[in-house]
């Protein structure tokens, strides 16, 4: 039996739906502000499913999830910026067959447009490739700030969601992991107001910061009293084209700032520190390392295959 797939989001619904337009692109109006959703069997990345669990029964059906977990470790996923439902699954799909997990996902609302609207925006509405570089970055920068935004509304949701699967877990001896990407940290981070993050990640072996956009100073204040020592593992990629963009919103500058592309070799450890810099095959962008296959770097896929598969 194949690995499992399940969504757990505040973003609103469309209840009748079935596929990519079941979740919208916006954060839930409704009280229960979390929906839970299953990938249906032998779905693929390109054409899948969903099944919309019942308003109300998200703990009973994680827990029922996770007391059937196929002999195979869980993977609690947190998406970062510019995600749409679509492109949240891919990356799962891709967690569930490079690394043989069943994942849980929490998708948050990163992105304020459809497909549609996004292809509008990359018309050239102007001869002047100059205006219209400058026009895309600023395109760019404008929907990361309502990212920015919508992270930060989603924090207490994030932790509401930790401790559903927590409460799934505990009576269970599955092994799990956690992986947080990029403007996921943001959620994260200050989900630490609503629960402490040495509460809600307590059920996890490991805990992996992949090339996690926030600021790289102080960051230790928040990390070290999660309370796994070196189980807590952050990646850095000086070369990280997104985290790059990101300097330049967050910074006003092009000098390295964030936590994922600001090396940390003089760090004393824990805890664990990763740095791709200068690896070769990581993708275009270097940004998502987690999902490199064996076939373009060995190396950086076993790193990540004895943190996310173990």
């Amino acid at each position: 039996m194949e690995s499992k797939i399940v969504l757990i989001s505040n973003r609103g619904v469309r209840e009748k739906r079935t596929g990519e337009t079941l979740f919208k692109n916006r954060l839930t109006k409704s009280d229960n502000r979390l929906r839970c959703a299953e990938v249906k069997p032998n779905s693929k990345n390109n054409r899948y499913s969903l099944n919309l669990i019942k308003s109300g029964q998200e703990q009973n059906f994680i827990n029922n999830a996770v007391s059937n977990s196929n002999d195979r470790p869980w993977v609690f996923f947190v998406h970062g910026n510019n995600q749409t439902l679509n492109k949240n699954l891919k990356k799962c799909f891709e967690l569930r067959n490079l690394y043989n997990v069943n994942v849980i996902a929490f998708s948050w609302p990163s992105v304020h447009h459809g497909k549609i609207r996004n292809l509008i925006g990359y018309l050239p509405f102007q001869p002047n490739i100059a205006k219209y570089a400058s026009r895309q970055l600023k395109r760019k920068l404008k929907q990361y700030g309502k990212a920015r935004k919508n992270a930060m509304l989603s924090a207490e949701d994030l932790s509401h969601s930790l401790t559903i699967f927590k409460n799934a877990i505990s009576h269970s001896d599955v092994d799990a992991n956690f992986v947080c990407h990029s403007l996921g940290h943001r959620v994260l981070k200050l989900s630490n107001q609503y629960t402490h993050l040495s509460n809600t990640l307590e059920p996890f072996n490991n805990i992996l910061l992949h090339q996690a956009d926030e600021d790289n100073e102080d960051h230790r204040d928040w990390i070290t009293p999660i309370g796994k020592g070196e189980r807590v593992f952050i990646t850095t990629n000086k070369k990280d084209k997104i985290l790059e963009l990101s300097n330049i919103y967050n910074h006003k500058s092009l000098k390295n700032k964030r936590l994922g592309n600001t090396p940390k070799h003089e760090q004393p450890q824990p805890p664990t520190y990763k740095d791709f810099t200068g690896e070769r095959k990581i993708g275009l962008t270097g940004h998502t390392l987690f999902l490199v296959p064996k076939s373009d770097n060995l190396e950086v896929s076993i790193f990540f295959e004895t943190v996310i598969g173990s």
